[in-house]
């Protein structure tokens, strides 16, 4: 299977809400936060908002952490 349908059924099995799958999706593409923001049209404090919504739903600390788990 392709690496991209892994990582979209990886996400998909998150439970996270669809933006937050929309956030998590590019930055696992390794998409730079900026860039992310611009893209979804929403203000850098918003993106951070959805970051720490998105460690404490799949109980993690970091995008490092966010990556690791979404790629393996």
């Amino acid at each position: 299977m392709p690496y991209e349908s892994q990582l979209l059924e990886r996400v998909n099995a998150t439970g996270l809400t669809m933006r937050q799958k929309e956030v998590a999706l590019l930055s696992v593409k390794g998409v730079p936060n900026a860039q992310i923001a611009r893209q979804l049209n929403i203000s850098p404090h918003t993106l951070k908002e959805y970051f720490k919504d998105i460690y404490l739903r799949l109980e993690i600390n970091s995008q490092r952490q966010l990556v690791e788990r979404l790629s393996t």
